[in-house]
């Protein structure tokens, strides 16, 4: 990993990306203890939830400080995950059961727009917006809006979460959409 000035770079898995202007990285420690804290409502007392396992963490975490509320900031971050079975015949159909599952792990999760069909540096992807109302052990509680991106490219998929509060949004489509257009994929 390396960065020079807003682009950051993984060489691991053949990325770069523009951090959007004024917006810095945070610490991947701090998000998973928030992430343990959080309340799920398909959680059981003796079993360690998917959503909160420490080994599936963020390859990057952006943020942007100057709309922090509590424990919250708008943020962007990225999964690399195996992609099981190779790529879905149905792109749209397994991104939209990606939410499903999700909404049985979140209170108030719904599809704001349906999953489309987009090229992300090439490659084969999907866009879908959608909100939560995500809750911490402490009581704080907020509804998020997220754009999320999947990227299939095997044996790998990525998962951008682009994440705002909902409905007073403080992130505009321009700087979700410049920061997507910024996703090069070296070959």
């Amino acid at each position: 990993m390396s960065t020079e000035g807003d682009i950051y770079r993984n060489a691991r898995i053949g990325l770069a990306v523009e951090r959007p202007a004024g917006w810095s990285f945070s610490s991947i420690a701090d998000f998973a203890n928030l992430r343990a804290q959080a309340l799920l409502l398909d959680e059981f007392p003796d079993a360690l939830h998917a959503l909160k396992d420490p080994t599936n963490l963020p390859v990057f975490l952006f943020e942007n400080s100057a709309h922090r509320q509590g424990h919250f900031a708008p943020a962007i971050t990225l999964y690399d995950e195996p992609l099981r079975g190779g790529t879905p015949g149905d792109q749209l159909k397994a991104h939209a059961n990606m939410v499903g599952w999700l909404g049985r792990s979140y209170q108030q999760c719904r599809i704001l727009e349906a999953p489309v069909e987009v090229s992300v540096s090439g490659a084969d992807a999907t866009r879908c917006r959608w909100t939560y109302r995500h809750q911490l052990e402490s009581g704080e509680s907020a509804a998020l809006y997220v754009q999320s991106v999947l990227v299939f490219r095997p044996p790998q998929v990525h998962t951008y979460y682009l994440v705002d509060r909902y409905p007073d949004r403080h992130t505009g489509d321009p700087v979700w959409d410049r920061f997507i257009a910024s996703i090069a994929y070296r070959s």
